[in-house]
């Protein structure tokens, strides 16, 4: 049995959406639907009873602005509280229906709630020119900066007041506002406590973004746009600390502004309990007095990241860990990327994380209310471990990551590559100062070889992360560049592993594997960034990922590569069919995979040395079980061949010894 209805209705795609439903469900359950993506599911809570056949059910949904209460069989308390702070619409009309059981619907009625009455103690702000006549009973607040003089006002500059002289209440005619896409803050000087906050916005002659971060919010209160004469009227129920309490405006929506009409702060205590709970929305707290020692502990903590000698070839080291860290709105004069600034005073920040908090499509599409669902769980558990940060973490739109790496002496003839897995959304990477690296994305890697600009000893990385600092020379089209919808909320920070690698000046930079219906070709590109020619050979081996067991083997059969100085070449190892075990299919129920390793190995040979095949004077030794093999050779140059692992999976490893070597343990194999 499912009874459907609806409110605030548009059309079939435009509208909200409860229901009581029985049946393997027996829950209340609340949905935006939107078209162009629009669409939010808002909660489900249990209704702890079967609904059952021929049973009258009274229900009751209190709406006001984006907050939302469901209320069933006049129960004094809501079943179901919900806030949308995006929604694209705040009316409509009603609709009875939509499910597929026949339903009967009795004493159907919409009727205003009763108005909230704010305390006339309160604190009351009109936003208007200070050359207009004030309202009786409210202070009037233009577009000036802060000071602590007047206790409230701007940070930003960009405002302008306006009186539109087309609406008959005072109050809604006179704004103050802003056009340029972006964001600014009013701040307001308050014993800390717990206040009810109520805002007026809109603009009688244009259209309105109405969008609302309070204090420390991971998600905007509201997110609306209005048309010209419409307003918004936002309550919400906060707790001040450090004295002020802040309020970021931001603009997003091409063709409108930002318009505040007026704003009061009632102190709970005048509002009353019940009052205060209604618009409490539960907003983790951040950016307390606690957090500015936690910071020094932190940042006194914080290590450099030490680089071992690298091994033959090519060696990894994972840069994960504590990073420093600058959020945005506290780089004032400074310049981040430079190797002289002053970092003592940085935040320390995890790697790789976001900031912001990580919610997929599956953990739910709004805050909403969640009773009896594990999504909202892992929201209170993502804004709990951004809150848990030292900066302010909803206000930060792009950090500057910043670490300290000690490098080894042993870096000639080497090259030097970090690697950042993904970053979120733009970014930008310089090492020792320099611009190495900028990409826009969210999911592609980030690589840059910093073998110029590194040295033995102390080097300072830095990444900038977040939003892009051109925003306004994109429009709406354009941030298609860097994905929305994989993560429900706008994501920032380095969230993939970070490594930094260390190899010869030839390296294999890059590999593409192209499957057959029954070989394999496999594209490797070979760079040398050494000043000289060098000759390589290439083999591969693929093995089953789970159980390590070999597939394919070619590490015998080689193929030659002659780079010159400074030289990329792309080189393509095909197979025989006649050499690999079958390759199982993939599926999601089986997803068998492989791991191909492929292998550049370096004679630095003498023209006179043929390796191609082995000299009839070869020496050949075989050894059994703890059984050691010596033999005494000639001063000179000497190919040493092994051949170990079991009959059926033979591997081999080759090393070329130098003149003035006196016996074969010395060789480095």
């Amino acid at each position: 049995m499912r009874i459907f209805a609806g409110f605030r209705l548009h059309s079939d795609q435009n509208r909200y959406v409860f229901g009581l439903r029985g049946g393997n469900n027996n829950d209340l359950f609340l949905a935006r639907y939107g078209d162009n993506n629009k669409h939010a599911f808002l909660g489900t809570t249990p209704l702890g009873f079967i609904p059952q056949k021929g049973v009258w059910y009274t229900i009751r949904i209190d709406v006001e602005g984006s907050n939302i209460q469901v209320y069933l069989n006049n129960e004094p308390s809501a079943r179901l509280t919900a806030n949308d702070p995006e929604a694209p619409f705040l009316s409509g009309k009603i609709a009875l229906g939509g499910g597929w059981s026949k339903t009967e619907f009795d004493s159907v009625k919409v009727s205003p709630l009763t108005e909230y009455t704010v305390h006339k103690d309160a604190l009351h702000y009109n936003f208007q020119s200070l050359k207009d006549a004030t309202v009786t009973g409210w202070t009037p607040v233009d577009e000036s900066r802060y000071t602590k003089e007047k206790g409230i006002g701007w940070t930003d500059d960009g405002l302008f007041s306006r009186k539109r002289n087309v609406d008959a209440d005072p109050l809604a005619d006179s704004l103050v506002g802003f056009s340029d896409r972006g964001s600014k803050v009013l701040r307001v000087d308050l014993p800390d406590g717990d206040y009810i906050v109520s805002v007026n916005m809109g603009d009688p002659s244009h259209r309105s973004q109405n969008r609302i971060f309070f204090m420390d919010e991971q998600q905007s209160s509201i997110d609306t746009a209005s048309e010209n004469g419409n307003n918004n009227l936002l309550r919400k129920s906060i707790t001040t600390y450090n004295g002020q309490l802040r309020m970021r405006f931001e603009l997003d929506k091409p063709g409108h502004g930002v318009s505040i009409n007026w704003l009061t702060i009632e102190p709970r205590k005048l509002a009353g309990d019940t009052a205060w709970r209604k618009y409490d929305s539960a907003e983790t707290k951040n950016d307390t007095p606690d957090k500015v020692a936690l910071r020094k502990t932190q940042r006194a903590a914080y290590q450099a990241r030490q680089i071992e000698a690298p091994q033959d070839g090519r060696t990894t080291y994972s840069l994960n860990g504590d990073w420093l860290f600058l959020p945005d709105y506290e780089v004032g004069q400074s310049i981040p990327w430079d190797v002289q600034t002053d970092d003592s005073s940085w935040h320390v920040i995890d790697v790789p994380t976001f900031w912001t908090p990580m919610m997929s499509w599956n953990y739910s599409e709004g805050e909403g209310a969640s009773k009896g669902r594990a999504s909202k769980n892992y929201w209170e558990k993502e804004k709990k471990r951004c809150a848990a940060y030292t900066f302010d973490a909803p206000r930060t739109k792009t950090g500057y990551y910043r670490h300290t790496l000690i490098l080894p002496d042993i870096l000639k003839d080497k090259t030097v590559q970090i690697n950042f897995d993904a970053i979120g959304r733009e970014s930008q990477v310089w090492v020792n100062g320099t611009s190495v690296a900028e990409y826009t994305g969210m999911f592609a890697p980030v690589r840059a070889d910093i073998t110029k600009w590194v040295k033995p000893g102390a080097n300072i990385v830095v990444v900038r992360a977040g939003d892009s600092l051109k925003n306004q020379e994109y429009n709406t089209r354009d941030i298609g560049r860097a994905p929305l919808h994989m993560f429900f909320l706008e994501n920032r920070g380095i969230w993939q592993n970070v490594t930094l690698e260390i190899s010869d000046s030839v390296t294999i930079d890059d590999t593409f594997f192209k499957p057959q219906l029954n070989r394999f070709d496999l594209d490797v590109t070979l760079k040398n960034r050494s000043g000289s020619p060098a000759e390589y050979k290439l083999a591969t081996q693929i093995r089953d990922h789970k159980n390590n067991r070999l597939v394919y083997d070619a590490s015998t059969t080689r193929t030659n590569v002659v780079t010159e100085a400074g030289q990329t070449k792309t080189i393509t190892l095909r197979s025989d069919d006649q050499t690999h075990a079958p390759f199982k299919n993939w599926s999601p129920e089986f997803p068998n995979l492989y791991r191909a390793e492929i292998f550049a190995f370096n004679y630095n040979q003498d023209p006179s040395v043929d390796l191609k095949s082995f000299s009839d004077q070869a020496v050949v030794f075989q050894t059994f079980k703890n059984e050691l093999f010596t033999t005494d050779l000639v001063n000179g140059d000497y190919v040493v061949t092994l051949e170990f692992g079991d009959a059926t999976q033979p591997s081999l490893a080759e090393a070329y010894i130098g003149r003035d070597v006196n016996a074969l343990e010395q060789a480095i194999v």
